[in-house]
Parts: structure tokens; C-alpha cells; sequence
């Protein structure tokens, strides 16, 4: 018969050395999860890696929301999120707990500026919760923050059926109301504007056809460098003032005149920038470009083809110009003139040469 008294009480003495305990406090199943998420050996990431192992999807997504909260709570946002999101492509099936990923996350891109992450997160999130309160009231912050009223509005209004207490929600819809009236407001001013701006020009273009100058409506309007004010218009007598935009192709570079009456002659507007008495342009140094002589050829494009042009006499007035059988301007009403110099012999004889090919 087995006498249990007759054996010897046997001691088990444990190593007193420190290498013995580093390596005990040092195995993953003595860790503390702080100590586990900072270790690095292939001990630590084997066992962490099994709780991902599961085959059930709504489990795995659980262990990366657990993770990610674990980094949240240390304000790591940009890891929380990379868990928040490997938790979603774990695809739970509870759609509660994709809820919960997703908000969560647009919570971290909210702390991290991304607000219009935040917003779209939110959104998807409260397609798997419609009832989520956190979901309304993060979307309505981040949307509140980028200055978007109207899906401020629509968060908060969801927030507050779910809570009607909830003040910060309230207070978000009241700016987002306001913010609405302001942009609605500011919309029907805007289409009033354009209408009287619209029915100005119309009196404007019919009033230049009953004068017989033709406007291309196709012609591709010309574009005036910012900070330049050049507008057409008629002043109280009926006259009419048009900017005028030179061109010198064979500089590529051009002057403007931001108000030129009609009666203004085509050599008085080149004498304001190559009277040989006075300095002259960079691109001009050497004067080949005066009014000293007859040598400075003014062209316009005519209305009935792109690139074919017409030679006008700097004797001209403006209104003669303008009512030439082959003259038009585009719907911004700027006058465009091309200016060459027979100076310039071989460049000269290559615009004629091209002109004549249009």
C-alpha cells in the first residue's frame, strides 16, 4: 500500500542568479500588455499573433480594436488608425463593432487635422449604426471645422434625435443654420446680379450692332492680366471706350491701354509708347519700333477666319476700325492689334510671309 508519509518532503530551489529571472520576466506570459507592446523578440510577436488567428471575423476585428485603443490611449493616433483599419478589413460581421472601428478611427484623424476623413468615416459609420451618438457628433465638429454647413447641419440634426440635450450639437446647428441663411442670401444676390449683369451686356452688344460693329460670340475671349481694370464701356454722351491690347509678335510681348475713346486715333495710341523723344522699352533698346517715320504696320485678325489678318492705317480713328467689313471683337469687348516694323526686315518679310498663307 502507497504511504504518502513515507515520502520525503522534496524542496525545489530556484536559481538565485539574475540571468534566471530576466529570462522569466522577459517570457511573454509574465508580461504586462504595456511591456508586451514594447518588446520585440519572436516569443513576444508568435503569441500576440495568435489572437489574429481566429476564424471568426467579428473576434479578429475585436483584438484590432482592442489594440488600437490600447494606442489611442497613448495619443499614437496614426498606429490607432492603422488598427482600427486592420480591424475593418478583418470584415466583421456585426456591424456594431464596424461602427465602432470606424468611428473610433475618425476620431484619431480628427485629433490628427484629417477632418475630411473624419467626416467620411462618420458617414460609414452611422451607415452600420444609424442610432451612433459619437459618430453625429464627430462628424458635426469636423464638418463645423472645414467650414461645410449644410453636412454640419445634417450630423447634428441626426445627433440630436438621438440626444436633444446634446449642447454641443446644438450649438453646431445654430452656426450651420446661420451659415446657411448667409450662403442663401448671398446666392440670390449673386443671380441678381448676374441677371442685370446679363441684361447690361445685352444692351451693350445690341446697341454695338446698331452702330455695325460685329461681335463673335465663338471668338475666344481675351484675357486681361489681374489687377488690370480695362472694361468696355459708354459713357453719359453715348461714346464708346474700349481697352486696347497690342500685340509685337515678333517680341511675343504686348502693351495695354485700359480706356481708348473711339475717336482716338491708332497713332496717337502707338505715340504713347514709341514717341522716339521719349524712352522706350527694354525689347526696343535699339528703336527699331518709332512713329518717327511711317515703318510701324498695324494688323487686325478679321471676323471671317482664325489667323487670316487685315492691315488698318495708324490714321485710322478707333470707330472707323471697328466698323470695317472684316473687324469683330470677342464677347469681352477688347480691341486686339498686332504691330510690326518694316525695320525689321527679315522678321517683317516672315510675317507677311505667314499672313499671306492664312
Amino acid at each position: 500500500m502507497f504511504d504518502i508519509d513515507s515520502l520525503e518532503e522534496t524542496k525545489v530551489k530556484l536559481p538565485a542568479d539574475d540571468a534566471f529571472w530576466e529570462e522569466i520576466n522577459s517570457h511573454p506570459l509574465f508580461m504586462t500588455t504595456e511591456e508586451m507592446q514594447k518588446a520585440d523578440s519572436v516569443h513576444v510577436k508568435a503569441l500576440q499573433s495568435l489572437k489574429y488567428e481566429s476564424e471568426d471575423p467579428n473576434s479578429n476585428a475585436l483584438s484590432f480594436k482592442e489594440e488600437g485603443n490600447y494606442y489611442y490611449k497613448k495619443k499614437n493616433f496614426k498606429e490607432a488608425i492603422y488598427c482600427y483599419t486592420k480591424g475593418l478589413l478583418a470584415k466583421p460581421i456585426d456591424m456594431e463593432i464596424a461602427c465602432h472601428l470606424l468611428t473610433n478611427r475618425a476620431i484619431c484623424n480628427f485629433y490628427l487635422k484629417n477632418h475630411g476623413k473624419c467626416i467620411e468615416d462618420c458617414k460609414f459609420a452611422l451607415r452600420c449604426q444609424p442610432n451612433h451618438f459619437k459618430a453625429c457628433l464627430k462628424g458635426a465638429q469636423a464638418a463645423d471645422i472645414l467650414k461645410k454647413p449644410s453636412i454640419a447641419l445634417q450630423f447634428a440634426e441626426l445627433g440630436l434625435a438621438i440626444d436633444p440635450s446634446a449642447w454641443a450639437l446644438l450649438d453646431i446647428k445654430m452656426r450651420a443654420v446661420l451659415a446657411q441663411v448667409k450662403i442663401e442670401e448671398e446666392q440670390v444676390q449673386k443671380d441678381r446680379d448676374e441677371e442685370n449683369s446679363t441684361k447690361k451686356l445685352k444692351l451693350i452688344y445690341d446697341s454695338l450692332q446698331n452702330r455695325g460693329i460685329k461681335v463673335d460670340f465663338k471668338m475666344a475671349p481675351v484675357q486681361i492680366p489681374d489687377g488690370i481694370n480695362a472694361k468696355f464701356y459708354i459713357d453719359s454722351h453715348g461714346d464708346l471706350h474700349w481697352p486696347l491690347l497690342i500685340l509685337y509678335p515678333e517680341f511675343g510681348t504686348t502693351d495695354i491701354m485700359v480706356d481708348v475713346h473711339e475717336s482716338s486715333l491708332i497713332s496717337d495710341t502707338l505715340n504713347v509708347f514709341f514717341d522716339p523723344n521719349k524712352e522706350m522699352a527694354s525689347w526696343n533698346s535699339n528703336g527699331v519700333y518709332h512713329t518717327g517715320d511711317d515703318s510701324l504696320k498695324v494688323f487686325f485678325e478679321e471676323a471671317k477666319l482664325f489667323g487670316t489678318y487685315s492691315e488698318c492705317k495708324p490714321s485710322w480713328t478707333i470707330s472707323k476700325l471697328t466698323k470695317h467689313a472684316q473687324f469683330c471683337v470677342s464677347k469681352s469687348l477688347v480691341i486686339t492689334l498686332h504691330v510690326v516694323s518694316t525695320r525689321s526686315e527679315n522678321f517683317y518679310s516672315t510675317w507677311l510671309k505667314l499672313i499671306n498663307k492664312s
